[in-house]
C-alpha cells in the first residue's frame, strides 16, 4: 500500500468538526451538544439568556445544530422558550434545520404551532418533508394568513419551488404524494453529510469515514504502515507534512504510536510550515497524544514558521489538562511567537481561569512599563 494510500485513509479519519479549539460561551459548547462544557461556563457564570452572533440563546443554537441532549439540558437550567427580541427562536432554529425530535420536544416543553410555523418554509426550501408533514398532522394550519397577505402554505411553496422539492410542492398542493419520493426525503443529518462531503471533495480530501467504518479504516491504515515497515517512517504529504503529524493532529494515537515503532521521527519538522506532530497534537487538544510525543523525545519548545510552539496551540485550544501537560514537559511560557506575544496573551475558551493560574502573567508592553515607572518617580 503506498504512501498516497495511508495519505488518504488519514483524510478520512479526520475529525468531523476540527474547529479552532474549546468553544468561547455557552452558545458555541451548546451547538456542539457538549454538556461537560456547557456545565463548565455555566459554573463560571455563563449566562442562559447570552446573545452570539446569529443566535439569541444558547437554546438557540443547540436546536439549530440539533443537539438534542443539550436543548434538554438548557431547559432543565430554566432556558427560555421566547428569548426577548429574538429573529429566530428555538422551536423555529429547529424546524427549519429539519430537527424532528428537538421539535417535539420543545412542543412538550411549551413551545406553540404557531411560533414552529415561521420555520417551515426554511424546512421546505430544504427538503425536510418529515418534519412539515409532521407539524401539519399535529393540526398546524397551513392556511393561516401572514403579514403582506400571503398564506403560510404560499410562502413554503415559494420556497420548496425554488429548491426543486416536488415531494413537499406535492403535498403543500395537497395531491398525493409518491411513496418513493416521500422515503428517501433528506433528512437533517443527509443534507448535512452532503454538505460535508461537498466541503471535503473541494478541499481535496478524502470523503469522511462514518463513524462505523472508522475501525476498519485505522486497521487499513496500520497494515500499510506494518508492510511498508520503516519506509513509512518518514513518508509525507504532497506538502511536505510528515504523516506522524497528521496522524497525531487528528489525534490517532494508535497510528502514531505505530509510526513511532517503524521508526518515525517524533521531532520531525515540516518542509514549509515547520509544523511538528506535538504542535498539531496541542491544536488538535490531544493530550494523550502529546504525551507520547514527548515521551520518545519531541521538543516541547519547537516553532512552526510563524512562531507558534506546541504550548501557544494548547492554549488556543483551551484545554488546561494538555497546558499543564506541556509545562511539566518544560515547555517555555516566556517564549514568544512570531507577533511577539507569549502564550498568557492567547488564553481563551472555557477555562481561561484555569489556564491563566498555570502560566506567568503577561508582562506589560514596554510603553506601559515606561508610564508606571515615570508616575512613581513623580
Amino acid at each position: 500500500m503506498s504512501r498516497k494510500r495511508l495519505t488518504r485513509l488519514l483524510s478520512a479519519l479526520r475529525p468531523a468538526d476540527p474547529g479552532r479549539g474549546l468553544p468561547e460561551n455557552l452558545a458555541g459548547a451548546s451547538a456542539r451538544g457538549d454538556i461537560a462544557l456547557m456545565q463548565a461556563f455555566l459554573e463560571r457564570g455563563a449566562d442562559l439568556a447570552e446573545r452570539t452572533p446569529g443566535f439569541a440563546s444558547p437554546l438557540v443554537a443547540a436546536c439549530a445544530a440539533g443537539q438534542l441532549e443539550a436543548v434538554r439540558f438548557l431547559l432543565e437550567q430554566g432556558a427560555e422558550l421566547r428569548p426577548q427580541d429574538a429573529v429566530v427562536t428555538p422551536v423555529q432554529a429547529a424546524v427549519m434545520n429539519g430537527h424532528m425530535t428537538v421539535t417535539k420536544t420543545l412542543l412538550e416543553a411549551g413551545a406553540t404551532l404557531e411560533e414552529a410555523a415561521a420555520g417551515v418554509p426554511g424546512a421546505c426550501a430544504s427538503g425536510f418533508f418529515p418534519i412539515v408533514e409532521f407539524l401539519v398532522g399535529a393540526g398546524l394550519d397551513l392556511d393561516r394568513p401572514l403579514s403582506g397577505g400571503r398564506s403560510l402554505r404560499e410562502r413554503a411553496l415559494d420556497a420548496a419551488r425554488l429548491a426543486g422539492r416536488r415531494t413537499l410542492v406535492s403535498f403543500l398542493r395537497q395531491q398525493e404524494v409518491d411513496p418513493e419520493e416521500m422515503r428517501t426525503a433528506p433528512t437533517a443529518l443527509d443534507e448535512r453529510r452532503v454538505l460535508q462531503s461537498r466541503l471535503a471533495k473541494d478541499r481535496g480530501e478524502a470523503p469522511l469515514a462514518a463513524p462505523g467504518e472508522r475501525k476498519e479504516r485505522i486497521q487499513e491504515a496500520l497494515d500499510a504502515i506494518h508492510s511498508a515497515g520503516e519506509g513509512a517512517a518518514s513518508w509525507t504529504t504532497d506538502e511536505g507534512e510528515p504523516l506522524l503529524a497528521v496522524a497525531a493532529g487528528h489525534g490517532l494515537r494508535e497510528i502514531v504510536e505505530t509510526l513511532l515503532s517503524v521508526g518515525a521521527d517524533a521531532g520531525a519538522v515540516a518542509a514549509h510550515s515547520l509544523v511538528t506532530p506535538l504542535i498539531r497534537a496541542s491544536e488538535g487538544g490531544h493530550a494523550d497524544v502529546a504525551r507520547l510525543l514527548l515521551a520518545r523525545g519531541a521538543d516541547p519548545n519547537a516553532q512552526d514558521a510563524s512562531g507558534r510552539t506546541a504550548l501557544t496551540a494548547a492554549v488556543e485550544y483551551g484545554d488546561p489538562e494538555l497546558v499543564r501537560v506541556l509545562l511539566q514537559a518544560g515547555a517555555d511560557p516566556e517564549r514568544k511567537d512570531g507577533e511577539g506575544r507569549t502564550a498568557a496573551a492567547r488564553v481563551r475558551g472555557p477555562f481561561v481561569r484555569d489556564i491563566q493560574d498555570l502560566l506567568p502573567k503577561e508582562a506589560p508592553p514596554a510603553e506601559a512599563r515606561r508610564k508606571t515607572a515615570r508616575k512613581k518617580t513623580r
